[in-house]
């Protein structure tokens, strides 16, 4: 046969079509007496419907609307009762279902919650915890982190919950001021009490935040069931002698002496034989909590991907300043050389190309446990992209991964490589020790390098002894 005659047949599917114009036109039915079988009613505004579509996004709408025994499934208009913060958002609402995408702000966030809560829309939920935490992260407005911790708890929005308790502890001085602060509930305030990690002036400061929330209105009936869970919290060793002697002549120390007595006394006795009598291994009142007037100071690194395209070794370090701290008095004391972080950033293959990570390998010569906490800034806009918070013990594989922007599931292979203990390498005991110390926080951010040309990388890190 001639091979100018010679056909090739392939059986391989292609996937054609585009998802575009098949949204654009189902959202053209958002709202549209065409082809509508129902209409929903909320105050005195009416919007046309699909059952269909409203059944395929929620449970609780395909009971109402579809089940013979409710009333609402015979009927061409169907009333809804909401509140006026929820009717005020619900077009936005009904629009999701159509087009799944919806306009929010702060304001807007909380009723569209509660709608995607009692409607059972879970796609929705998602979408609005996602901007929640976002706003969270980038704004650092404490007293918006105090409100919607409480919405986190109510909807059961986890990662909502952890990055509002965060961002109350590092900012604990401006929260303790804020009116936010007396809506708290006391399984709420004894969840910060409990905390080390809390940043604070002094021990003594939190203590008059928490007398404050006891005499606000909404406690005072329960003031003495509150004192019974709250006290065995507060680091009373911690505090000075004029300040344990200022609560023993407040008004609130008085009135409930029985209470106080206990805590009080120990503390004295503490300050009489000094604070070799704390435990090995101190509970809760003997631990310090990070004490000063913020956060302590962040290394902040640039940085400029572009320039890993031109290494032959694709990655580069960095040197980052730690804190030391006794965890008997929460004392800061200068560097010790001996402690050798460095962020490496570097480029890693992954099946949909390369991808880029920072790397904080913590190599201190000897046993310690540390905190660390990391913001990955957009060079840009400014705006924080994502944080990653951990503790542990330096030699233990205790990986804190924040992650931005992933497009693929090879990141679980970079991990491991990176949580590896590579074997040292030379006859020097000090190298072999550096080299076989696993890495103890990673950070990992894969993209194209197009969004994110320049970064920013602002590190705390915090050893104890």
């Amino acid at each position: 046969m001639d091979k100018r005659m010679k056909t090739q047949t392939s059986d391989h599917l292609q996937v054609v079509g585009s998802f575009k114009p098949y949204v654009s036109s189902l959202s053209g039915l958002f709202n549209n007496p065409d082809l509508s079988d129902v209409v929903l009613k909320v105050g005195e505004v009416s919007y046309h419907a699909h059952r269909f579509l409203l059944a395929h996004f929620s449970d609780v709408m395909r009971t109402m609307l579809t089940e013979s025994r409710w009333q609402d499934s015979q009927q061409a208009e169907v009333k809804l009762e909401e509140t006026r913060e929820c009717a005020g958002v619900f077009k936005s609402f009904l629009r999701f279902m159509y087009t799944g995408q919806v306009a929010l702000n702060v304001s807007r966030a909380r009723p569209m919650l509660a709608l995607a809560d009692k409607y059972n829309i879970a796609l929705l939920k998602s979408v609005c915890e996602d901007y929640m935490v976002r706003q969270v992260i980038q704004s650092g407005n404490v007293s918006e982190a105090l409100q919607w911790w409480e919405h986190a708890k109510t909807y059961n929005l986890k990662h909502l919950g952890l990055e509002c308790l965060a961002l109350i502890k590092e900012s604990l001085n401006a929260a303790i001021k804020t009116p936010e602060w007396l809506n708290l509930s006391i399984d709420q305030l004894c969840t910060i009490l409990e905390s080390s990690d809390v940043v604070v002036k002094d021990e003594y400061t939190l203590y008059r935040g928490v007398e404050t929330w006891l005499q606000c209105a909404n406690h005072k009936a329960n003031i003495s069931e509150y004192l019974d869970r709250i006290l065995p919290l507060l680091r009373f060793s911690q505090m000075t002698p004029q300040q344990i002697d200022a609560i023993e002549k407040s008004s609130l120390c008085e009135r409930f002496s029985n209470k106080f007595i206990r805590y009080v006394l120990q503390a004295y006795k503490l300050f009489v034989m000094g604070r070799k009598m704390v435990p090995e291994n101190p509970n809760v009142a003997h631990q310090p909590r990070e004490y000063g007037q913020s956060p302590l100071q962040e290394t902040k690194i640039s940085v400029d991907f572009r320039s890993l395209e031109e290494e032959s070794y694709p990655s580069y370090q960095h040197k980052v300043t730690v804190h030391l701290k006794t965890m008997a008095t929460g004392t800061s004391y200068p560097q010790s050389p001996s402690i050798r972080p460095n962020l490496d950033i570097c480029r890693k293959p992954s099946q949909s190309g390369d991808s880029y990570g920072l790397w904080l390998r913590i190599l201190p010569e000897w046993p310690s446990t540390y905190s660390v906490r990391i913001r990955l800034i957009d060079g840009q806009s400014r705006k924080t992209l994502s944080v990653v918070r951990g503790s542990g013990k330096v030699g233990e594989k205790t990986p804190h991964v924040a992650y931005v922007d992933i497009q693929d599931r090879s990141y679980h292979n970079i991990i491991t490589e990176m949580f590896t203990v590579q074997p040292g390498l030379g006859s020097n005991t000090s190298y072999y020790y550096m080299a076989s110390m696993p890495i103890v926080c990673a950070f990992l951010g894969m993209k194209h390098l197009s969004a994110y040309n320049r970064l920013s990388c602002a590190i705390t890190v915090i050893f104890y002894n």
